[in-house]
């Protein structure tokens, strides 16, 4: 787009064919995501190492246009939701040193948190992979309303998510990455159910910890789609 206004003209444009489908905000990305899109990773490491102080005026010039682009869209009437994201970890580890994670990254994010908050939303917070260490950080002092995604891969369990915060909505929890891609449609299912079930059935949004794309068995899509909108949750209350 090349006005800022375009970007909402589209959204309700899209929204009002979705049929009363609530659609998320377009996602806030605080700066690191965009540069090392932009740049790549290895670029940009090279950047922050020997210019430190150029490299978070780039942070800081994507944040700033990013507020402004908040400032623009945002409206409740037409969406409540919406989701930040960074690049935080792999599903093996942090993919940042805590202290970059920390001191660099999660205060832009922070930024936006409150920008969107500010205007009475209700906030996804999107970090891939080993993310446990920086949620323990965040969760009890941020206004986080869910967590996207809750990756069996990346060996964070639906069950511990609960028991660590159990006032956090949990997002997108059924792997994407085997069983989604090569698993059968019972296997899918079994595995949407229990997520319900480790849930306790409330404050979870089944779906793909990644992408559903065109190379994925359709029917296992369907499966897990079909698996939440036909469970009884009154059989978790008896």
């Amino acid at each position: 787009h090349e006005y800022l206004e375009e970007v909402k003209e589209d959204f309700i444009k899209y929204q009002n064919l979705m049929d009363g489908t609530v659609m998320i905000a377009p996602e806030s990305v605080p700066g690191i995501y965009t540069a090392i899109a932009r740049y790549g990773i290895d670029w940009w490491c090279y950047l922050f190492h020997d210019n430190r102080d150029l490299a978070l005026k780039l942070l800081d010039a994507i944040l700033d246009y990013e507020l402004c682009r908040i400032d623009s869209f945002a409206d409740t009437k037409i969406t409540p939701v919406y989701y930040s994201s960074d690049p935080i970890a792999t599903n093996n580890s942090l993919l940042w040193s805590e202290g970059f994670i920390t001191d660099i990254i999660l205060p832009r994010t922070k930024k936006i948190v409150d920008k969107w908050k500010s205007y009475g939303y209700y906030h996804i917070l999107y970090f891939e992979g080993a993310k446990l260490p920086i949620l323990d950080k965040i969760i009890p002092i941020w206004d986080v309303d869910a967590i996207d995604p809750v990756e069996p891969e990346a060996g964070i369990t639906v069950k511990e998510v609960r028991e660590r915060y159990p006032d956090i909505t949990i997002c997108q929890p059924v792997d994407s990455e085997k069983l989604l891609m090569f698993g059968t449609e019972e296997e899918v299912v079994k595995a949407s159910k229990k997520a319900i079930e480790d849930s306790e059935g409330i404050g979870i949004i089944i779906g793909a910890s990644s992408e559903i794309h065109p190379k994925m068995p359709y029917k296992n899509a369907l499966a897990m789609y079909e698996a939440a909108h036909s469970y009884d949750l009154s059989t978790l209350y008896r």
